[in-house]
């Protein structure tokens, strides 16, 4: 099995030359979409909760986040492939004309990778993001794959983290974007891709998941979802929240645990639903590809982490997007169920 020093060198001309714009070196670059301008409509909120927020998730910063949920201009960037001869994919990093593209999560220090094989074209249906969270693999990548597919066989980078991910294999199964995972190895030509920005092709794209979860399977109940978060993933749960369940329950609201529940389970309630709510994080995904049209996602926010990511998304799907701050306590943040069902009643 061949030895590939890429990982070495390139990250030694990165430390002597500083990093190697992939568009430079690549061998073509395609324009998928080109870059557009548009608008987005203000999220709905009850008064006074921008005032509870303390600080933006790591990720992000206030200041963004205010944009996001403002009404205003957004300039959505261009949808790109770049081809790449004679590559290395290596513990979930790309190597090609002296460039490195990370589509995982680094290892941590570079070392040399021994190659298991050789596959003369693919094309790579992976983000660093979407091997970090589940949320953005399940939306984000799995719309690239619908992309990826016009230049070269798909695949996807089979990342360490995303094998852990309960539901991540079979909502690829029921999207029908199960492709095969790659690692460790030369690549004739690889294709990669900046998808980022809500072009109209992303877009078309995202609605064709959506048009895809809506067909496998039955119409759910029609009633309002709750995707709780109990102990799955980062510490972000309400301090409260059996006490916010039973209320919801009470109310109407299907009460869901996105740790315990099976998929088909998840996908039925969502499929069609009017709107599901939880705490902002990777759940809310199964509200995004299985929202009735025009239903509205409501965001749950820890005052810590302020995020709206998902606001993208549903802008992009004609979606209503719903958020609602946690009132800071001693042992965490807090959530009113009155507070809830009165945000849902926004959508209307």
């Amino acid at each position: 099995m061949p030895v590939s020093f890429r990982p070495l060198t390139a990250r030694l001309h990165r430390r002597l030359a500083g990093p190697r714009d992939p568009a430079a070196a690549a061998a073509e670059v395609v324009e998928v979409a080109p870059a557009e301008d548009g608008a987005r409509a203000a999220a709905r909120a009850l008064p006074g909760q921008l005032d509870r927020v303390r600080a933006a998730q790591e990720d992000t910063t206030l200041g963004f986040e205010a944009g996001r949920i403002a009404a205003g201009p957004v300039r959505h960037r261009a949808t790109r492939a770049f081809l790449f001869r004679e590559a290395h994919l290596a513990k979930g990093v790309l190597y090609a004309g002296g460039a490195l593209l990370a589509l995982a999560p680094a290892p941590g220090r570079a070392r040399p990778a021994r190659l298991t094989g050789r596959v003369e074209r693919a094309a790579l249906a992976s983000s660093l993001v979407g091997n970090r969270y589940f949320g953005h693999h399940a939306v984000d990548d799995a719309a690239t794959v619908l992309l990826a597919g016009r230049f070269a066989p798909p695949a996807r980078v089979d990342a360490p983290a995303a094998r852990g991910w309960a539901h991540a294999a079979g909502l690829r199964a029921l999207l029908g974007i199960d492709v095969p995972p790659l690692d460790d190895v030369a690549i004739g030509e690889a294709w990669a891709f900046d998808d980022v920005g809500m072009t109209a092709d992303r877009r078309a794209r995202l609605a064709a998941l959506r048009a895809r979860m809506a067909a496998a399977g039955p119409p759910g109940p029609g009633r309002p979802v709750y995707l709780r978060r109990r102990g799955d993933g980062a510490p972000r749960a309400p301090g409260n929240e059996p006490a916010l369940e039973e209320a919801l329950d009470r109310a109407g609201f299907l009460v869901l645990d996105p740790a315990t529940d099976p998929l088909e389970r998840i996908a039925g309630a969502c499929r069609g639903a009017p709107l599901v709510a939880g705490v902002e994080g990777s759940a809310l995904a199964h509200g995004i590809l299985g929202l009735a049209p025009g239903g509205a996602l409501l965001a749950i926010q820890p005052p810590d982490r302020f995020n709206n990511v998902w606001k993208d998304f549903t802008d992009a799907l004609d979606l209503t997007y719903l958020y609602l701050v946690g009132t800071a306590g001693a042992a965490g943040f807090a959530v009113d169920p009155a507070e809830v069902l009165a945000t849902a009643e926004l959508a209307r």
